[in-house]
């Protein structure tokens, strides 16, 4: 439960630590409650979203559950590794520094629906809501913590470069926990 737990958390913030690594490169500096806002709402939505997928599984026969949701995993991790392959050289807009935490609702509504569509699958494939989303709200601000830590001391890092299909490739690991 630790592992995928874990595995789903990294997953879904990836997005989160790439946005504050690339926040930190701009000398961005959050103040206590952007921080709230930003793992307050993508936390919410991601406890949400496993309820949900929790509630969908008791519908469904427990092996077919565990399996759809798993399958589901890897799906959406593969479908983020083949946009990632097909956004290379291309160049993404970086989100402006937060003005304050009211700011931050749009943007943290943002990575929420990343968190959202993996939450169902995880759900449905059977992890557990409150313990997910608790790991999924740390994880969310040691993202926060260490990207805006690193984008001020370098110029960028490999993970920053590869983060995206990175998240891709640890949902197919989720998913192929899930299934065995």
């Amino acid at each position: 439960m630790i592992l995928t737990a874990g595995l789903f958390g990294l997953a879904s913030n990836l997005d989160t630590w790439i946005l504050a690594l690339a926040w930190g490169l701009k000398g961005v500096r959050l103040q206590v409650g952007e921080w709230l806002v930003i793992s307050g709402v993508t936390t919410g939505a991601t406890w949400l979203a496993l309820m949900l997928g929790a509630a969908a599984e008791g519908l469904l026969a427990p092996d077919t559950a565990g399996m759809l949701g798993a399958l589901v995993l890897v799906a959406m991790g593969l479908w983020t590794v083949l946009d990632w392959l097909q956004s290379l050289g291309r160049t993404e807009d970086i989100p402006s520094s937060p003005e304050s935490a009211l700011s931050c609702v749009p943007l943290a509504a943002a990575l929420a629906v990343n968190n959202s569509g993996m939450g169902v699958a995880a759900g449905v494939a059977g992890l557990a809501p409150l313990p997910v989303a608790l790991v999924n709200l740390a994880i969310t601000l040691l993202a926060l913590w260490t990207g805006l830590a690193m984008g001020r001391r370098a110029e960028g890092t490999w993970l920053g470069r590869y983060g995206m299909p990175l998240s891709g490739l640890l949902l197919v690991l989720l998913g192929a926990v899930e299934l065995l």
